[in-house]
């Protein structure tokens, strides 16, 4: 459905964007249209997503990809990303941009991560969330997490892989005791900086003094 200012009426009025017979459904809004279809189709093309009638994260790529296509002058900037789910529920969500290497950004916004909320980044290369969580933990059984250790091995299982099967809630909780022990460990360290610091300040040089009398 679009949202549009209707002038003669002064006021919204809203359209159907789609045939109300169609099995799916994509609408693009804005400027370019017709070339933003035109790459739609042939990336479900390439991958066969038409013979299999999947539809995942294929019209966020392409609009990534037009948003980088320098030769589009009304076409830029970071992707403001959100998604309403059937429920109602609403989701914002942010963006390495210009890459999966480049830098967050949040609301077409480039983002403190160390100030920001609690949010999910989006890899524009792939249409896919980026994972903050390390996939490999060869070495965990030398860290400590308190009383949260044995879910963390868990998560990892006893190859030390992380298990693709985790539902949305325990990689958050994983990802919260993973934050708490970062977090930890840097105070840990400041107190130990911190009393070496003191420590060295009381030692007291003993230096000569010249009175100005010769021996």
């Amino acid at each position: 459905m679009a949202v549009f200012y209707a002038q003669s009426e002064s006021s919204f009025t809203q359209e159907a964007c789609h045939n109300d017979n169609s099995a799916r459904v994509i609408t693009f809004l804005g400027d370019e249209i017709s070339r933003a279809e035109d790459l739609l189709e042939h990336e479900l093309k390439t991958n066969r997503k038409y013979l299999r009638g999947a539809l995942d994260m294929e019209p966020l790529q392409v609009v990534a990809q037009m948003a980088r296509d320098r030769t589009q002058q009304s076409i830029g900037g970071a992707l403001q990303v959100a998604k309403v789910y059937a429920s109602g529920h609403n989701e914002f969500f942010g963006i390495m941009w210009p890459s999966s290497n480049g830098e967050p950004y949040f609301m077409g916004r480039k983002l403190n991560v160390y100030d920001a909320p609690p949010m999910r980044f989006i890899d524009p290369d792939t249409a896919q969330f980026v994972d903050p969580l390390p996939q490999i933990f060869a070495d965990l059984d030398k860290y400590d997490f308190g009383s949260e250790t044995e879910f963390v091995r868990q998560c990892y299982g006893n190859g030390r892989h992380l298990k693709p099967t985790l539902t949305d809630a325990h990689r958050e909780r994983l990802m919260r005791i993973m934050r708490d022990k970062a977090y930890h460990d840097f105070l840990h360290l400041r107190e130990q900086t911190e009393q070496y610091i003191t420590n060295e300040s009381v030692i007291e040089t003993v230096v000569p003094v010249d009175n100005g009398q010769e021996a």
